[in-house]
């Protein structure tokens, strides 16, 4: 006798559903309980299962994809019947499970670390153009501070000083056989001082020394340092011209100028003013540096001394000079002599600067 199949709808299960049952049921109703049954699952098994009168069947773990379930039935001990069931049944895979997944997950994979590569170099190249700004920032705040650390420097050393120091890390004292020093002070300080408040005080000296140091610049001269109400400057160590001598008495005469002005000013607002007495001499001398913190440029020598002498030996509003400095600016300045001065059992030679005589140059 001939089989006929019969084919019932597709079975669509999911990959989450790992198990299933199929019931079948033969259309005898004589001995139901006699009926016998055989099904085999294609695609996952290869002959018949054993003859069995339990009308279902029950199938677990299965892997994703398309099977199809042969049912046939007896009653009794008669044969097969002629139809056979056959149930279509497709597991659907998960999305991993599928072909394009994995190709897709590599695909996508090289991409992230691709994309991760392109974020670390983009990262590495953002932080090196940090790294060289912070660098270019902080070699120019570097700059600036050796701009003001030299500025300062020259501003206590000479020149040549400042640069023998930057090269060397230390300058070593030198002799200079012919500088011009003048010393200046103010007559009458201590007494002065007495009348004014601290803060006044302060602030005239300010004013005086700020003209000063004005005046020394102007003329390419060299502050050495200011004590109390003393000034102390001198030409020849910066520059070797011949006409420091001249410089330095030019300076003089143009702080007593000063001096003189504020002076009027002082005594038409009937306040305390200051005068002040110069002295300069011209010799061989010392200078240096001293000490290893908040360093000085100073000067030493018998000059010096001199120098110091002309200033407190000299008259108030003038400009007192010794013999040595007014050999070398006769030709330049009036002068009237104003006596001697015993220095170290020798008499020096003074003489009080009149004029400038020289005034187209």
């Amino acid at each position: 006798m001939r089989e006929e199949t019969k084919v019932a709808d597709p079975f669509e299960l999911s990959y989450r559903d790992r198990m299933f049952t199929a019931a079948f049921a033969l259309l005898d109703y004589r001995n139901p309980s006699g009926n016998t049954f055989q099904y085999y699952l294609e695609g996952y098994e290869e002959e018949w299962s054993e003859p069995s009168t339990v009308p279902m069947v029950r199938f677990s773990d299965l892997s994703p994809g398309d099977y199809t379930l042969h049912v046939r039935a007896r009653a009794g001990s008669s044969d097969w019947t002629s139809e056979e069931l056959t149930i279509p049944i497709h597991i659907e895979p998960a999305m991993y499970q599928r072909a394009w997944f994995w190709p897709l997950m590599i695909l996508l994979g090289i991409v992230a670390v691709g994309g991760v590569m392109q974020y670390r170099l983009y990262a590495l190249k953002k932080r090196r153009e940090e790294l060289e700004t912070e660098v270019a920032l902080r070699t120019r705040e570097l700059e600036e501070e050796k701009h003001k650390s030299e500025a300062l420097l020259l501003n206590i050393l000479p020149v040549e000083l400042a640069e023998e120091l930057k090269i060397n890390g230390f300058a070593k004292a030198k002799r200079h056989e012919e500088v011009t020093v003048m010393f200046s002070d103010f007559k009458g300080f201590t007494a002065i001082s007495r009348q004014l408040e601290p803060e006044e005080l302060v602030a005239e000296i300010d004013l005086c020394f700020r003209a000063f140091d004005e005046i020394t610049e102007r003329h390419g001269l060299e502050k050495i340092k200011t004590i109390g109400d003393a000034y102390l400057l001198v030409g020849g160590i910066s520059e070797k011209a011949e006409d420091q001598a001249k410089k330095v008495v030019l300076a003089a005469l143009e702080i007593q100028e000063f001096m003189a002005a504020i002076a009027v000013e002082r005594q038409l607002q009937d306040r305390h003013y200051f005068e002040a007495r110069i002295g300069i001499h011209t010799g061989p001398l010392v200078a240096g540096i001293v000490g290893i913190k908040k360093i000085a440029y100073d000067i030493w020598g018998d000059t010096v001394n001199i120098a110091s002498r002309m200033e407190t030996n000299g008259m108030a509003g003038r400009v007192n000079l010794s013999a040595k400095t007014y050999q070398l600016v006769k030709d330049h300045f009036s002068v009237t002599s104003y006596g001697q001065y015993q220095e170290n059992l020798t008499e020096l030679d003074m003489y009080l600067v009149e004029e400038y005589l020289d005034h187209t140059t």
